[in-house]
């Protein structure tokens, strides 16, 4: 009797929502202080912020937008989700209000509302907070509030997203030193431009362009949408 060899154990294929990130020194992710879900979002979206070197949570769609201007602003040196909270009184009880985020900036820390809601004025998003941004500013933190119509400008927000693709490690240290070479001084040139200088595909020149932004070294006009005619300079 011929014994049967027993099967092989299946190997499944890791999903497409599988992805591996490189960030370098990465830090760990601190728990938000309030983990309570907003609306329909039961748990929270991760975002990698190469500029925090860890990944930030986030509740809704017009927070991603937030975190993805954030990583692209030169005065932000990190950031995470729900800081501690702002304790303040509605006449009637102590409340506790859990900021969306806390921003790092060059100057201090800045507590920050991202209101989601659709079809407010910039006004109306101000108003809605402003008991609580009373009492953040009296316990010596300071507060803003943005809403979907100010966070949803384009082209910035579009420039910003491109940005975020080119971040950290992604791009090879030959193609950033090749375009810097070719924009010495107060130069201001074009993407294509440089493409044609330094031998590069547009794509890889615009990569190595958008790496420069994100770190820094390199500014680039937002009043149009990136594109071969977007103009880079350095930053002085």
């Amino acid at each position: 009797m011929t014994r049967r060899r027993p099967a092989s154990p299946r190997i499944e294929k890791p999903g497409l929502g599988l992805r591996r990130t490189d960030i370098p020194h990465r830090n760990r992710t601190p728990d938000p202080a309030h983990m309570k879900p907003e609306g329909r979002w039961t748990t929270p979206g991760t975002f990698t912020s190469y500029r925090s070197g860890m990944t930030v949570h986030y509740w809704n769609d017009v927070q991603l937008d937030f975190l993805t201007l954030m990583e692209v602003d030169p005065r932000v040196q990190r950031m995470r989700a729900r800081p501690e909270p702002v304790r303040w009184h509605d006449g009637r009880a102590w409340q506790d209000h859990f900021p969306s985020f806390e921003i790092v900036l060059d100057d201090g820390p800045l507590l920050v509302e991202v209101d989601p809601s659709a079809g407010k004025s910039k006004a109306e998003v101000a108003d809605s907070l402003r008991p609580v941004r009373r009492a953040a500013k009296l316990a010596g933190r300071r507060m803003v509030v943005f809403g979907r119509l100010h966070i949803r400008i384009e082209p910035r927000l579009g420039n910003a997203q491109v940005v975020c693709q080119c971040a950290g490690g992604s791009v090879p240290e030959a193609d950033r030193v090749d375009v810097l070479q070719n924009l010495t001084g107060g130069s201001r040139e074009t993407v294509d431009t440089l493409a044609a200088r330094t031998g590069l595909s547009y794509g890889r020149c615009l990569a190595a362009a958008m790496n420069l932004v994100w770190r820094r070294i390199v500014s680039m006009e937002n009043g149009r949408p990136v594109g071969p005619d977007t103009i880079i300079w350095r930053v002085s």
